[in-house]
């Protein structure tokens, strides 16, 4: 895997879990954000693996 692919990664990853523990004290609005982008990150993600596959392909076959 590519450098930045898992510096992303890990980034978002460390971002939910600050987030997580304290989802029971968020109001619904609060709640709603929180998973908007949550459904985001993982949108991002499947970007992202997509990315870093075609960048693999592109140097196996270069």
């Amino acid at each position: 895997r590519n450098e930045w692919y898992d510096k992303l990664m890990n980034d978002l990853s460390k971002r939910i879990e600050i987030i997580f523990p304290y989802y029971s004290y968020l109001d619904t609005n609060e709640r709603k954000v929180t998973e908007y982008l949550e459904e985001r990150s993982s949108e991002y993600c499947k970007i992202l693996d997509e990315l870093n596959e075609r960048s693999e392909l592109n140097l196996i076959i270069n």
